[in-house]
């Protein structure tokens, strides 16, 4: 009987020894983690602290270069309106050279053999 509480007392020390050194071995784990975490975020927050300086550089040049194509709006409009008249009358002119070239019995839609 004895020898039975024995071998039972001695299970569960050594259950209980496996487990506080899982435990032990998770909190090296855990450690190293946050370890890791934090330097991660010092990273962050230094690579953010530069931050909104440059935000504010980026938007008075967004500023800077909206009030630029205000300006110029009207100039790309009247480019925009001669290339559009330049690409019609180089339609008009394949149009012609088309049509001068067909001869009279093609046009009606006769072949010639």
């Amino acid at each position: 009987m004895v020898w039975i509480v024995v071998t039972i007392h001695l299970l569960l020390s050594l259950g209980l020894l496996w487990a506080s050194w899982q435990a032990w071995q998770l909190r090296l784990v855990l450690n190293s983690v946050a370890i890791t975490v934090n330097g991660y975020a010092r990273a962050c927050e230094q690579g953010l602290s530069v931050s909104p300086p440059a935000i504010l550089i980026a938007q008075k040049g967004a500023a800077t270069a909206k009030i630029k194509y205000k300006d110029l709006l009207p100039q790309i409009k009247r480019v925009q309106l001669i290339l559009s008249i330049v690409n019609r009358v180089q339609g008009l002119g394949k149009l012609k050279s088309k049509s001068g070239n067909l001869k009279r019995s093609d046009r009606y839609g006769k072949r010639r053999r």
